[in-house]
């Protein structure tokens, strides 16, 4: 999973534990054998709600990822995560397009292509 740190908007920002991408790095830190995981930018919309200071303690020591090439990188896993964000990217097309089993995070927003899917 690589993408930019976000905040969906109806998540508290006081608790980190509470930010779908928060808690994802934090269980691929737990078990770096299983995820790959890495943040690639902070969103600026991040720093109207939370310091600058607080989202480098949430990242750590964590170095910005390099960007990726979702279709030369993605058919190399078995499975892809699609954690919430703030916006709709169009994620969700490049993963399935991947031919990984896809792991949809249970959310009250999501994007348009959920329709087309169900």
């Amino acid at each position: 999973w690589s993408a930019s740190l976000s905040i969906p908007d109806h998540v508290i920002t006081a608790d980190p534990g509470s930010l779908p991408r928060i808690r994802l790095l934090r269980l691929a830190d737990q078990h770096p054998d299983l995820f790959d995981v890495g943040i690639v930018s902070v969103d600026n919309a991040i720093y109207q709600r939370v310091r600058r200071r607080i989202v480098r303690e949430w990242l750590g020591q964590r170095p910005m990822a390099p960007r990726v090439d979702m279709f030369k990188t993605l058919p190399r896993y078995r499975y892809a995560v699609n954690v919430a964000a703030v916006l709709s990217s169009w994620r969700l097309s490049e993963l399935l397009a991947s031919g990984c089993v896809l792991l949809l995070q249970a959310d009250t927003s999501r994007e348009v292509i959920h329709e087309w899917l169900t």
